[in-house]
């Protein structure tokens, strides 16, 4: 039976793709390990995975730190401080955690952020697939995804600092490698490469959203979404209890969602701002301002009064601590969120407007396809909301017709999709199948 090492780290965004492809993986033969954070050890082992940590911080612990909040808000003098701090949160991740995986499998499968995967696909002589929710592969047809518009011929050269992300870390990679009997390389040295070529790039978001640049190479690809619910080979009948996979509005939140028209959500996941209660208390103004009903998710901020499902005293806003999206947005008449990958991802397969209010890393990107696909009003980053602007956001939201016709197309498109099948056939390929 063929082995399979899965490697992520990060929030659950980064976490529930690999996770829905290994639960697949084994229900389909293979034998599969994941390595990941340890803020979703107990989610991960309840599926029935052998889990390894990497490092020992939480990261929902870490996105508390004033360091973490610099380099979210991108503040200049704030971010060599943070790039500092990330590098000995790398150095537990990359020197510990990585170097005491165990290296008795056939294939390694890992998100793209984790390039020190091919140091340990190579440790383990295995091939490696890298995974990425976002556009990762090189192209002159657009800039690096942090860069809001396009440099024209200079597009390419905007993904440098990718190819020489390991001079930073060097230490790291050279401890590593180190620990793992290899031979120092070069922080020049191209990522993304298994057996001395390149590596597989398989990119998890849809081709109908973004199709791949015609000038991508062959081992980068646009797979399709990968949702842990779906597929007749999912894992929704017997895998999904501690996930919620039975999950129903409660009483409280049922008696709202029959008292009225179809509510606003609104939550942004595992970002922690500055000012949570500050932003708890915008987010209801606006809500206020622009004459919806809202259900308001309390995520790893906490916005909004935390414990369980309960409305306002007013009745227009209904309190929750998480629900899962695929259930719950379907029930609401548009979503507003953070635009990380997975809560993306769940707004445009449930056909819902988005409305995305980004805190750093992708999430600008993010907001920039939503809207420029007509799924969604202009991005309002977090930094610089208001409670007028938001409101004005979610009128514009839930009352232009076109943001719901092309979200309800978009997720027609995404319903033929199958990106857990796509790769999978690509692993069958590589490992011979179980």
């Amino acid at each position: 039976m063929p082995h399979i090492t899965f490697l992520t780290h990060g929030t659950r965004g980064d976490v529930e793709p690999l996770l829905a492809l290994a639960l697949r993986l084994k229900r389909g033969g293979y034998g599969v390990r994941f390595a990941g954070p340890v803020d979703f050890k107990g989610w991960i082992e309840g599926f029935g995975l052998p889990y390894h940590p990497l490092g020992s911080h939480s990261v929902k612990e870490m996105l508390h730190e004033p360091e973490a909040q610099g380099l979210l808000g991108f503040h200049p003098f704030r971010i060599w401080r943070s790039l500092r701090y990330f590098q000995d949160l790398f150095r537990e991740i990359l020197v510990e955690g990585l170097s005491s995986v165990p290296l008795e499998t056939d294939l390694i499968v890992a998100h793209a952020s984790m390039m020190a995967a091919s140091d340990v696909a190579e440790a383990a002589d295995v091939p490696v697939f890298f995974l990425s929710p976002v556009p990762f592969a090189p192209t002159s047809e657009t800039p690096n995804l942090l860069i809001p518009f396009s440099l024209g011929p200079l597009n390419r050269l905007s993904y440098l600092p990718l190819r020489f992300g390991r001079l930073f870390f060097s230490s790291c990679y050279h401890e590593l490698r180190r620990r793992l009997g290899l031979p120092r390389r070069s922080g020049f040295a191209k990522p993304f490469q298994s057996e001395g070529a390149d590596a597989p790039l398989l990119h998890l978001y849809s081709p109908a959203l973004l199709p791949p640049p015609a000038d991508w190479p062959p081992h980068a690809r646009v797979c399709g979404y990968a949702f842990l619910d779906e597929g007749e080979d999912g894992v929704r009948e017997d895998l999904l209890d501690d996930w919620q996979g039975d999950w129903q509005p409660d009483a409280d939140l049922s008696a709202f969602l029959e008292a009225g028209p179809a509510p606003v959500y609104i939550g942004f996941g595992s970002m922690v701002p500055v000012d949570a209660a500050a932003l708890a208390e915008l987010v209801q103004e606006a809500v206020q301002r622009a004459g919806v009903r809202a259900v308001i998710a309390a995520g790893w901020a906490g916005l909004g009064p935390g414990g369980e499902s309960h409305s306002s005293a007013a009745g227009d806003i209904h309190f929750l601590k998480e629900a899962p999206h695929h259930q719950l947005f379907p029930l609401c008449a548009a979503v507003v969120h953070h635009g990380g990958a997975g809560t993306t991802a769940a707004g445009l397969r449930a056909g819902r407007p988005s409305l995305i209010c980004p805190f750093g890393f992708d999430q600008p990107f993010w907001g920039r396809v939503v809207h420029g696909a007509g799924l969604g009003p202009k991005p309002q980053p977090v930094t610089k909301l208001t409670a007028e602007t938001l409101a004005a956001g979610i009128k514009a939201l839930v009352s232009e017709p076109g943001y719901r016709l092309k979200a309800g197309r978009i997720a027609e498109k995404i319903a033929t999709e199958d990106g857990i099948g796509a790769v999978l056939e690509l692993i069958n390929e590589k490992t011979g199948g179980p």
